[in-house]
């Protein structure tokens, strides 16, 4: 989903136009080792960019000698850095080539990101690839193109990512459909996407809009004895998850869960008060002597066969409340207009539990800190 631009956060303070006083400056003479990306240096190229590490490191400098003008197409903070370039008497160079350096990028991303410009290098076009495959292969061009607004590319990625994590109610459970197919033939990890990830690079990139489809996955497979699991047995990436995810989590967690306790008791009383079905069996009976076949029928199922599973897998409210839905289409106990009544029951709850994700996980507070 295209965002405003302004609420998308830029970064031009940590590159820098390299001067020289008196006379140019080679930038072999000051900066070492020197590595350069052979697949992104181009005979023709006219701005070296190189990325310098911080100076208490003995990490290399990248350099990339690529196009001022195919850069500042794409946005204009590329735009305005190059306009920024001091005459070519005084720019600092390297092989012969003017340069810029770039402070606080990662190789890794910088050279992704001019990769996806240059070489058409691979973006994710099949959806609910497994583990952490869709976010490694954005990840690096999402946060270049974040910082310097190429808002073109930012949009393409992000629409990637909303397919997996989707705005809607309709959209996820289309996704669920795909994903539990997947787990007749597939080990869990490739089942999936990886939620932690996600909400990191969510978080980092300001793109609000896939962290509730990505904490309520996280709070489906969360659990509090995971630390106990090997690493390659869990389904999501603990490390990954900051202090204020985690308080996000229990918050988000506990609120789904008073909801759905107080639903689960709150139904019944409805289907027997003023607000429940006009029930086909009630109405064509013998008020003397026949009984409310539905109503024991309902409530024996509620009971036994609804809320004891239902409080077990109270973590995954959506997906639970959809298969039961789809198992009371099937019960010959129970009249149509009951089971219209208790559907709509169902669907208005799934959709009350998608519509609170933003605030039971506190995310509208960041999402309004972020804006």
């Amino acid at each position: 989903m295209p965002q405003n631009p302004a609420s998308v956060p830029t970064f031009t303070s940590t590159f820098a136009v390299m001067t020289a006083s008196i006379a140019p400056r080679q930038l072999e003479d000051h900066l070492s080792p020197i590595v350069r990306c052979e697949e992104l240096w181009f005979s023709d190229g006219n701005v070296v960019l190189a990325l310098v590490p911080p100076s208490n490191t003995s990490c290399s400098t990248h350099v990339y000698r690529v196009h001022k003008s195919v850069l500042s197409s794409l946005s204009d903070v590329w735009r305005g850095l190059f306009a920024l370039a001091q005459p070519a008497s005084e720019a600092e160079t390297y092989a012969d080539t003017e340069v810029v350096r770039f402070y606080g990028d990662d190789p890794d991303d910088m050279c992704e990101f001019l990769q996806v410009v240059y070489c058409q290098r691979y973006l994710p076009s099949s959806q609910l690839q497994g583990w952490r495959t869709t976010e490694r292969a954005v990840a690096g061009p999402l946060r270049i193109a974040t910082k310097y607004a190429v808002t073109s590319l930012r949009e393409r990625i992000v629409s990637i990512l909303e397919a997996d994590w989707p705005l809607t109610l309709s959209a996820w459970n289309a996704n669920e459909k795909v994903t539990r197919s997947r787990m007749e033939t597939l080990d869990l990890r490739e089942c999936f996407p990886e939620p932690a990830s996600i909400i990191r690079l969510a978080r980092d990139c300001s793109v609000p809009s896939i962290l509730p489809a990505a904490f309520y996955h996280l709070n489906e497979l969360y659990r509090e004895d995971d630390s106990k699991l090997e690493r390659e047995k869990r389904q999501y990436e603990p490390s990954l998850l900051s202090l204020g995810d985690m308080h996000a989590l229990v918050v988000g967690r506990e609120a789904m869960r008073s909801f759905l306790c107080k639903w689960l008791m709150e139904v019944p009383m409805l289907y027997t008060g003023e607000s429940g079905p006009a029930c086909v069996t009630a109405a064509n009976r013998d008020a003397s002597t026949a009984t409310r076949r539905c109503c024991d029928a309902i409530q024996h199922w509620w009971l036994r066969e609804f809320i004891e599973p239902s409080l077990q897998r109270i973590l995954w409210p959506i997906d639970h409340l959809e298969l039961f839905n789809r198992e009371l289409e099937q019960d010959n106990r129970i009249c149509l207009v009951c089971k219209g009544w208790l559907s709509a029951q169902f669907v208005h709850a799934c959709s009350f539990i998608w519509r609170a994700l933003p605030e039971w996980f506190l995310l509208e507070e960041s999402s309004t800190s972020q804006s």
